[in-house]
């Protein structure tokens, strides 16, 4: 049917915008995202696979802590990998299907006006770098799209009719969508009340109350649940993640206000069609009920945005679960234009064409803003990851780490997640009142990482920053056991060959427990020290002048490798020299040390310093290098 103004848009029609969609969102893809992931989807997936492998929802097996905010997520991506799918095939694949998903609603169904510029806005939502991004980020962000997007078409579907009670089918399908994003974020249950309000005024005079139990009943049969499952599991009443990221409002408020600011400007081709929906509106009244759920919802979750201080992930992903109602205004305001005669009709063309353009003009140029950078640290870190697992794995060690996604994932070593997301002591310390506002990233604990008594340790970002940024590592190096106790390693990850001794991305900077299951043990009647440890570096407490550290990340030249044979770690000594394990403790008696395989005229020595030992290694200039050091044995003489 075509109406004066408008053109019908049949089956036809809307699989052809459709295929426009998804292949805008395709070219998005590649140019603007690919091949990032975000680290935290790897801790969703280490519950996933510790699910699969019968240890149940947990972060370490026998240590019950929900550190997920994304239940059915983690659950939809336990089904894949109990199928044998790559863990980041996995997550992508679901993002990716939930993002197509959304735009096919838009497309199929007759949320959107039907006037030809309006449909425009079908292409606007994929054009946005964040709509891109989150599509193969990893993380649950394309399925809140998905079911806010479900929830709007059941309540437009249950109020197309002009007059009469409210189809219920379609309200039950609505709170179908609501209970699902109820499980799969713990602030989804906000939608299900902004659907409330929207169906509480529109059946106002048609029973009501029977409105709102079909559209409630099933959302809140969710929650109830989920929240019987939690108490009965975690023995909690919100999720740990809540716990950790629970703010003062007035700090919240201030990075609130940031990130929506910088989310305006990122967002704004979107944004600014969707603003000229609100003032324009539209008579239709197929279209009340989404016009109402998208316009409350807009406001009361960017309220919402504002309290909790948004978050640390780039390209605004809070503002992306509401894409769909977004998509929805836009398209209203440039549908508005439209009616106005001819002129109207050029001016919503020119809006919708310029808004397609001003979002690839956002996409693709630089920008200063933080907010709207991509991070490019979390492939080394499944690198890093891989490579503890390797090498370390078997001897069990316990890691304790900032960033706790694909490194813990793919070491599959247990791990004590220092900001708190996964760790329940942490995340109910209170928090420091000199502490810089970073969503989830303002509580740690020191002293109780130490008593943990890990045996490796990762602050900040893993890679080649030792340097602890965030509360628990701070308050660690405020101690002067952990200078006493700790060294800092060079680790290596690539293959046994020729190599530059400087630092590189192949290359990281863990602290290693001198007296942990890393570090030096018993075997037999012996003490055992790993080889590695040749390269370490005692940081001197307090340290007052950072030079002797430039100094050793410069010059550092014995590195822990894999043994290409036996696969095991080991110390490749690079360059001659004189190279010491420093301060090493040593029970009372006579000790002499040694070592299978040292090349011709290299000595070891224990070298009695302080009221301790320094084990040195001394490499005449003549000897070939590098060569491989598995380890020394200390023994008594006595």
């Amino acid at each position: 049917m075509t109406t004066a103004g408008s053109v019908a848009v049949g089956w036809p029609r809307r699989a052809t915008w459709f295929v426009a969609a998804v292949a805008v969102a395709a070219w998005a893809v590649h140019r603007d995202a690919w091949p990032w992931i975000a680290d935290d989807a790897f801790i969703s997936l280490r519950y996933a696979a510790n699910l699969v492998d019968g240890h149940g929802l947990c972060w370490n097996p026998g240590e019950r802590v929900e550190g997920y905010s994304n239940l059915l997520w983690v659950l939809l991506s336990a089904a894949l990998l109990a199928l044998g799918v790559d863990p980041v095939a996995a997550v992508r694949g679901l993002a990716l299907c939930a993002a197509a998903a959304v735009l096919a609603t838009l497309a199929f169904s007759r949320l959107l006006p039907r006037q030809l510029p309006a449909q425009l806005a079908l292409l606007l939502v994929p054009a946005q770098a964040s709509f891109a991004l989150w599509a193969i980020g990893g993380l649950e962000t394309p399925l809140v799209m998905l079911c806010v997007a479900w929830a709007m078409l059941g309540l437009t579907a249950a109020f197309a009719a002009a007059g009469g009670a409210p189809d219920r089918r379609w309200l039950a399908f609505a709170g179908a969508a609501l209970a699902l994003l109820a499980w799969t974020r713990p602030d989804g249950p906000l939608w299900a009340a902004i659907a409330a309000a929207v169906v509480g005024w529109l059946a106002r005079r048609d029973r009501p109350v029977r409105a709102l139990v079909a559209l409630l009943l099933l959302p809140t049969a969710a929650v109830v649940a989920q929240l019987t499952f939690r108490l009965a599991y975690y023995g909690e009443w919100i999720p740990n993640t809540g716990h950790a990221k629970v703010s003062p409002l007035a700090v919240c408020l201030q990075g609130g206000w940031h990130y929506l600011l910088s989310a305006g400007v990122a967002l704004r081709s979107l944004l600014l069609p969707a603003l000229l929906g609100l003032l324009l509106g539209t008579r239709e009244p197929r279209l009340r009920a989404a016009r109402w759920f998208a316009t409350i919802g807009v406001v009361v979750w960017t309220l919402y945005v504002l309290r909790v201080g948004g978050d640390v992930f780039p390209r605004s992903r809070f503002v992306a679960v509401a894409f769909a109602p977004l998509g929805l205004l836009a398209a209203l305001g440039i549908a508005a234009l439209a009616a106005r005669g001819r002129a109207g009709t050029i001016a919503a063309w020119i809006v919708a064409l310029a808004a397609l353009g001003l979002a690839r003009y956002d996409a693709e140029r630089p920008t200063a803003d933080e907010r709207q950078q991509l991070s490019r640290w979390e492939w080394d870190a499944v690198a890093i990851g891989r490579w503890l697992g390797t090498a370390f794995g078997p001897a069990d060690p316990l890691l304790a780490i900032d960033a706790a996604g694909a490194v813990p994932f793919y070491s599959h070593l247990r791990t004590v997640d220092m900001l708190g997301l996964c760790d329940a002591t942490i995340a109910k310390t209170p928090l420091a009142a000199d502490r810089v506002f970073v969503v989830g990233h303002n509580r740690g604990n020191g002293a109780y990482v130490l008593a943990r008594q890990p045996d490796l340790l990762l602050f900040n970002i893993p890679g080649i920053d030792p340097v602890p940024h965030w509360k628990s590592g701070t308050e660690m190096i405020a101690d002067p056991r952990f200078f006493a106790g700790h060294r800092l390693v060079l680790c290596d990850m690539a293959a046994p060959a020729e190599r530059s001794p400087e630092l590189g991305p192949h290359q990281f900077l863990p602290w290693l427990r001198l007296d942990g299951r890393l570090g030096v043990q018993p075997q037999g009647d012996a003490l055992r020290v790993p080889g590695y440890l040749f390269g370490s570096w005692r940081q001197p407490f307090p340290l007052t002048d950072a030079t002797p550290g430039m100094v050793w990340l410069s010059q550092v030249a014995v590195a822990a490798i894999l043994d290409p044979a036996s696969r095991m770690p080991v110390g490749e000594v690079r360059r001659a020299g004189r190279h010491a394990l420093q301060g090493l403790t040593l029970p009372a008696g006579s000790w002499r040390a040694t070592a299978d395989g040292l090349p011709a005229g290299v000595t070891l020595a224990l070298v009695a310093e302080a009221g301790a030992f320094d084990l040195v290694l001394d490499v005449p200039a003549a000897t070939p290098v590098p060569f491989v050091v598995p380890q020394v044995l200390l023994r008594r003489d006595d």
